[in-house]
């Protein structure tokens, strides 16, 4: 992933955020930034490629099926997946943090982010395993 350093993206919260293929890093929070990091950040990339190419397939059957340029929303699942699970963890919840925490896609990268081999040997899809827990 291509490294993106700037003050606005993400939010002062965080450190890093990946929209793939780039990684955003906040110049004024990089010293936090390290190999652990990197895989956190890694395993959403991976997220956001294999759900990348299953919004393209949705896109393009939408496409066919005659739904004109709608079909493209179909594309970032990955961010409405994310977006439409926070805001059920968040119902749940009733903390903005806690809600992020328990985001199954979070969970994944967070359990992982020390394994140095886990990019490796990660299957796809495996942040589904985690929905649950």
């Amino acid at each position: 992933m291509k490294k993106i350093y700037n003050n606005i993206f993400p939010v002062k919260r965080f450190t890093s955020m990946v929209i793939w293929p780039f990684l955003f890093i906040r110049k004024d929070r990089a010293w936090a930034f390290n190999t652990i990091g990197e895989r956190h950040e890694g395993t959403h990339g991976r997220q956001q490629k294999e759900m990348l190419v299953v919004g393209a397939i949705i896109a393009a059957v939408l496409a066919a099926a005659g739904c004109g340029w709608w079909s493209l929303l179909a594309i970032p699942l990955f961010f409405w997946w994310y977006g439409i699970e926070w805001l059920v963890r968040l119902c749940i919840y009733r903390n903005m943090m806690t809600a992020y925490k328990n985001i199954s896609l979070e969970r994944e990268a967070y359990a992982n982010q020390y394994d140095l081999m886990y990019l490796d040997r990660r299957d796809a899809f495996a942040w589904i395993r985690y929905i649950k827990q």
